[in-house]
């Protein structure tokens, strides 16, 4: 008898990544083929709510059907969403069960980003990796597969840094210093210029008015490290207070799975840490290097969503692809990026761009 003929696998899968200003998804063939790639405002579920953040999902993914030419109807056959602020098991639960329910599909993974950056950018089976964008946290993974964590709920949880937090801390120095409360910093000269007003007064007044203040926190973050490299006094102090931050989040982490001092990976991801602030960059590795000797300090900026995608492929199990991954991770950047919010009537329910 003939043999039967080999049906390609027509398998599709849909991986996201869901920021607090921003959010990326891609949809991809089991075969590696990606078939459209989509960005759209951030959603993260603390802010916009848990259905809020679940039908932000689904335009993603409708979009990315209809760049495709897939039926509007069709389930994705595998999910994995990284999803910003989803840092407690319940909350990672309650997406997990929307998320289920309206994509209609019961293979699906959901973590925090975090997550996603341990998948796209460890190169061994052990390390840390640690992102420090809007917000920071930190996870640690041993060859044996054990994971050392943080609840990265804020300073009620220890936390400190990311770029929300630095642009508070830049309002908070600026006022003190233009009142006479704090010590003199460029940063009352810096936030004015920032929000256009002649005062830092009506400079606070204007971030507490605006309907974007996650982004202007960060836009004023960026502001502390052009003061910082200018040699202003209170901006060194912050980012050598972020730099020990980032280097005690690392080191505890990997002490907590008993990481060995030497081949490890530590990835460094999120804009803070792979914009090129020549300073913080040098003292961070310093530090790492100093508790870690051996270590490879890498630094990973590539959307994050790539780890979403190669966890479809089974990354979330642990260890890299390597050959594989590589070859996705290219796919995906080279990928046509397509906006939300410039196809039809249906755009996501986020804040923040």
């Amino acid at each position: 008898m003939p043999r039967a003929a080999i049906q390609p696998d027509s398998r599709r899968y849909f991986g996201v990544h869901v920021g607090i200003l921003r959010s990326e998804a891609v949809l991809i063939t089991a075969a590696g083929e990606v078939l459209a790639r989509v960005i759209g405002p951030g959603a993260s579920p603390r802010r916009i709510g848990v259905g809020n953040t679940i039908e932000a999902i689904a335009s993603l993914y409708e979009l990315a059907l209809q760049h495709a030419g897939v039926a509007p109807d069709s389930a994705p056959d595998r999910v994995a969403a990284i999803v910003a602020d989803v840092d407690l098991q319940d909350e990672r639960d309650e997406v997990r069960r929307g998320l289920g329910q309206r994509l209609r599909t019961p293979d699906l993974i959901v973590e925090n980003d975090v997550h996603g950056l341990l998948w796209a950018g460890m190169r061994r089976p052990a390390g840390v990796a640690l992102i420090c964008g809007a917000g920071i946290n930190a996870i640690a993974r041993a060859s044996t597969g054990s994971r050392a964590e943080y609840l990265a709920l804020g300073r009620v949880s220890g936390d400190w840094g990311g770029a929300l937090e630095l642009g508070r801390e830049v309002l908070y120095a600026a006022q003190r210093s233009s009142d006479g409360r704090g010590p003199h910093t460029r940063l009352q000269y810096d936030v004015p210029a920032h929000f256009q007003t002649v005062t830092t007064w009506d400079a606070v007044v204007a971030y507490w008015h605006s309907s974007t203040r996650d982004a202007q926190l960060e836009a004023l973050a960026r502001r502390l490290f052009v003061a910082d490299e200018a040699g202003d006094g209170l901006a060194r102090g912050l980012v050598d207070r972020l730099a020990d931050e980032v280097v005690g989040m690392v080191t505890a982490a990997a002490h907590r799975v008993r990481l060995p001092a030497t081949g490890a990976d530590i990835v460094l991801s999120g804009w803070v840490l792979t914009s090129g602030f020549t300073r913080l960059d040098e003292m961070v590795d310093a530090g790492i290097a100093a508790r870690m000797p051996g270590a490879t300090i890498l630094r990973f900026d590539k959307p994050l969503v790539i780890g979403a995608a190669l966890a479809c492929f089974g990354a979330e199990r642990g260890g890299p692809l390597a050959r594989e991954g590589n070859t996705i991770a290219k796919r995906i950047e080279d990928a046509e990026l397509l906006d939300v919010a410039d196809f039809g009537d249906r755009v996501l329910a986020g804040g923040g761009s």
